[in-house]
């Protein structure tokens, strides 16, 4: 998984634990104010329902924790919590890693086609012009041109020759 998938997935899944919370539930369904540690979710749980080490995870997390997407902080009992900020919200809502993934992988291609396309076509322009030196049967195109300027000196020579008599 890689860090956009990171980002997009913590983004989703602290959402969807926001709707459950204010939506679909009966004991908050009707209620104006929600204690906010109803929304949090522990970073170990979090992790564990992403499958990735704790390493990828800050790493891949630390762009939506500088632009105030989600916030880190210690709830009551110690264990330290991620919750959802209104921008998270809006990222995720927005496919804003999913679009960011896709620019750089076209990014990518376009830097790789850039410079194969000029290589290859050098490549096969090299290798037509060593084909055409090269006549029929292996044999070089100059033997090729010496015969035919041979040939055309001999009638020359001849033209000549008879003009003579």
């Amino acid at each position: 998984m890689d860090k956009y998938d990171i980002r997009h997935k913590t983004l989703a899944i602290l959402c969807d634990k926001q709707y459950k919370v204010c939506y679909d539930s009966a004991e908050t369904a009707n209620q104006y104010q929600i204690n906010a540690d109803l929304l949090d979710i522990k970073i170990t749980e979090l992790i564990q329902i992403l499958g990735v080490s704790e390493y990828e995870f800050r790493r891949a997390n630390t762009t939506l924790s500088h632009l105030s997407e989600i916030e880190y902080r210690l709830n009551g009992e110690g264990n330290e919590v991620i919750s959802l900020q209104p921008a998270g919200l809006v990222a995720f809502e927005e496919r804003k890693y999913l679009k960011q993934r896709y620019e750089e992988r076209n990014e990518m291609i376009h830097s790789f086609t850039k410079w194969t396309i000029p290589v290859i076509s050098l490549i096969l322009s090299c290798a037509a012009l060593w084909f055409s030196c090269n006549g029929k049967n292996g044999k070089p195109v100059y033997i090729y041109l010496q015969l035919q300027d041979t040939a055309v000196k001999q009638s020359l020579i001849l033209d000549s020759a008879k003009i003579a008599d």
